[in-house]
């Protein structure tokens, strides 16, 4: 009995938007449905006629010794007419072994040999069935594909030109857990074996098979070589087209994923297709076009609080921090114990000052799961902002004990110890990161940034300078460095030449457009004399600065040059003192993201 599989034409949230692996997407989203394709029971029916087994008459005698396994064969047979347990295939199988051992006509070899094939494809089936045709699959599902290998395996030292045969022990093993090269080797075998066969049941596994292929390939070429084979051989396969779109989603070819997936929903509405779709929009930063998908699928589905989460980051891209607010808050009235809502909405809050509500939010978070990292990253953020930086060291500290190489934690130690006005602790962080990569610019960057606000004027240029031999084109370094070389008060410091040429290319980095930069600009040529070009950036600066502390700084700048006066300036911070004692993990800094800017 030959078997074929067909996928539904869904897949849901979980794969398309938190990137679950190939196999889990198998386990959950593959339902195999089973059609006939060598006619089993006309075989046996004619084996019957042929013997007289349906006529009543009886089985004829046979001299001993010769064919002696034609009774086995026989008892199959009969057994497979009426079989439908597990147990009664297994009897078939072991019926038709014992009768190919004992002996057989050449006829009956063969015959012997399909039915047991066939019996043992539909065990494995069967198992299969299990783990592919159940949602869940069943809790036992590793136990049942290994018992479908084995009946597999068993089948295709027979016969290995079984295609159907292949394609399950393909789909088997690209479950978690499996062998890729196996699963591989399989398809490979099924699309050999189909390449030319025209009957539409073989069509049908031979696009199946090429999309196996093309998730299982590790070139992306090859990949979009066996979908765009499988879209050609059938222009609206669900599977073909889905793959392919997800695929275009994944190289950030967003318009022909969009494609794709505008042409399965003509076919059939289906909200995981409309969030695909959604993402592909999201981004090619068409928020409009994604909005309008998600919109449809909560007008659907207006108790789905996973889209209301979706919709208020497309919202959030768009600028529109309201109605993304809004979605957070019915996400949190539809499932108030979602430790993810209160920590996308307190970074929300976070980010529009409301720095009370989030904290609100994140103690609400830590309450529901107190080990979560993403609160009690958020709560160190927030106790930053709040001024309570034991606090956010503690929950930074307690963070790297459990990931000790994140990147992202201690950087952002190094920028709280900063903020705490404990500079020598961030600076050993510092250091020891650049002990492993010494050409990291962004802890050159910050290490030289955080010397400049300690007033080590000499020691910051030194660092700048290794900064700019690895990245010529960091705007903060260009800055800086000119700013420190033009308003130093030491003047074996200075150098008004090298401070207008990194001013200068600052400012045409970033158009002119930035006040600090434009400042900067000013200082340099002060420092060389020339108060009219001074006075000229200086005012630029002033006029393109819209927060007023800020612009009355740069207006005391102005003043100075109005009397022809560069500009000098060392700030210096009053280290504070620990709170308690540095931890070790706190020294085994690595890099850093952080990017001060220099003080205005």
């Amino acid at each position: 009995m030959d078997v074929m599989s067909s996928e539904e034409s869904r897949f849901g949230e979980v794969s398309l938007m938190r990137g679950h692996s190939r196999g889990e997407v198998e386990i959950w989203e593959y339902n195999m449905s089973q059609k006939s394709g060598v006619c089993l029971l006309a075989i046996i029916l004619a084996v019957f006629v042929s013997n007289g087994l349906l006529l009543g008459e009886e089985e004829p005698s046979r001299p001993p010794g010769e064919f002696q396994g034609q009774a086995e064969l026989d008892r199959a047979t009969r057994l497979r007419v009426s079989a439908k347990t597990m147990g009664q295939l297994e009897e078939i199988v072991a019926a038709c072994e014992r009768a190919l051992e004992l002996g057989l006509d050449e006829g009956n070899r063969e015959y012997a040999t399909q039915l047991m094939t066939a019996t043992l494809l539909e065990h494995a089936a069967r198992f299969s069935s299990r783990i592919f045709e159940q949602n869940p699959p069943d809790r036992r599902w590793p136990q049942l594909r290994e018992f479908a290998l084995k009946d597999l395996e068993k089948l295709l030292k027979v016969d290995d030109t079984l295609a159907e045969a292949q394609f399950l022990l393909a789909r088997l093993h690209t479950l978690p857990g499996g062998d890729p090269m196996r699963a591989r080797q399989a398809v490979q075998r099924v699309i050999e074996q189909l390449e030319n066969d025209k009957d539409p049941a073989a069509k049908d596994l031979l696009i199946r098979g090429l999309v196996m292929r093309g998730r299982l390939a590790e070139d992306p070429k090859q990949r979009l070589e066996d979908l765009d084979r499988a879209v050609q051989l059938d222009p609206r396969n669900e599977e073909a087209l889905k793959n392919r779109g997800l695929h275009y989603l994944e190289s950030g070819e967003h318009e022909k994923a969009a494609n794709d997936f505008r042409t399965l929903l003509e076919a059939e509405d289906d909200v995981a297709l409309r969030q695909a779709l959604s993402e592909a929009y999201v981004q090619s930063k068409q928020y409009d076009k994604a909005l309008e998908q998600l919109n449809q699928i909560i007008e659907s589905s207006p108790d789905d609080p996973v889209v209301y989460k979706v919709r208020s980051r497309v919202y959030l891209l768009n600028g529109d921090v309201l109605s993304a607010l809004e979605d957070l808050n019915e996400a949190d009235r539809l499932l108030p114990d979602d430790v993810s809502v209160l920590v996308m909405r307190g970074q929300v809050y976070r980010m529009t000052g409301q720095v009370a509500k989030a904290r609100q939010d994140v103690d609400r978070a830590l309450s529901i799961d107190g080990q979560n990292a993403e609160a009690l990253l958020l709560r160190s953020s927030v106790s930053s902002d709040m001024g309570d930086y034991d606090q956010a060291i503690a929950d930074l500290r307690a963070l790297l004990q459990r990931n000790p190489q994140s990147e992202i934690l201690r950087v952002e130690l190094a920028r709280v110890y900063s903020a705490a006005r404990r500079p020598s602790r961030a600076l050993e962080i510092m250091d020891a990161g650049l002990a492993d990569e010494p050409q990291n610019p962004t802890l050159l960057r910050h290490k030289a940034d955080t010397l400049l606000s300690m007033g080590r004027h000499k020691g910051a240029i030194k660092v700048y300078e290794l900064a700019l031999e690895v990245d010529s084109r960091d705007v903060g370094v260009l800055n800086n460095f000119s700013w420190v070389l033009a308003t130093s008060p030491d003047d074996d410091v200075r150098d008004g030449q090298r401070s207008l040429k990194l001013a200068k290319t600052a400012c045409e980095l970033t158009d002119h457009s930035q006040s600090h930069i434009l400042s900067t600009l000013a200082a340099a040529y002060a420092e060389l004399g020339d108060f009219e070009q001074a006075l000229i950036w200086s005012d630029k600066a002033v006029e393109t600065e819209a927060e007023t502390e800020k612009k009355e700084i740069l207006e005391a700048e102005g003043k100075s040059y109005q009397l022809k006066k560069p500009w000098r300036e060392r700030k210096t911070i009053d280290e504070q003192p620990e709170a308690e004692s540095p931890g070790e993990s706190d020294l085994e800094a690595r890099k850093s993201v952080v990017n001060p800017s220099r003080p205005a």
